[in-house]
């Protein structure tokens, strides 16, 4: 009897997408989770795990996705014009529920899709950046920065 976790809407479950991280990426992780710690432990544990759920339900869909030739959905064009690169914007949260108009526990994710053995298919999935849902995107601070 297999696992539910294999049964897929695509058929057999391709092997997901490998994740690598940009530095980037994990340096806005850990300031999240630094900032999260006014709130407590637990707080830092619930957003790790769903990042962590994030990624690899993303490296999971993508790599479905690709072996059956779907689209992988709307490129994010601001996301892709600031990364000068193809890129995906998704949403996931770290609270049950949360107040109307409340960004907290919000956050998305931006990916871009990678080819590290080079053989012209995507066989990794690029996590480019982290970020709360009230902050600006990165690509915007970045243009400042250089500005000054």
């Amino acid at each position: 009897m297999s696992d539910v976790s294999d049964v897929s809407p695509f058929g057999a479950a391709p092997n997901p997408l490998r994740l690598e991280i940009e530095p980037r990426a994990f340096a806005q992780a850990e300031q999240i989770a630094e900032w999260l710690e006014i709130y407590g432990q637990d707080t830092v544990t619930r957003f790790a795990d769903a990042l962590n759920r994030e990624t690899r339900t993303r490296c999971q869909e993508f790599a479905e996705r690709l072996a059956t030739g779907q689209t992988l959905g709307p490129e994010d064009e601001a996301g892709s014009l600031g990364f000068s690169r193809p890129v995906f914007k998704r949403r996931f949260t770290t609270r049950k529920t949360r107040a109307r108009g409340s960004s907290g526990g919000t956050y998305f994710v931006y990916y871009g899709l990678g080819d590290s053995n080079r053989d012209g298919k995507a066989d990794a999935l690029i996590l480019l950046a982290v970020q709360h849902s009230a902050t600006r995107p990165t690509w915007e601070m970045d243009r400042e920065t250089e500005d000054e």
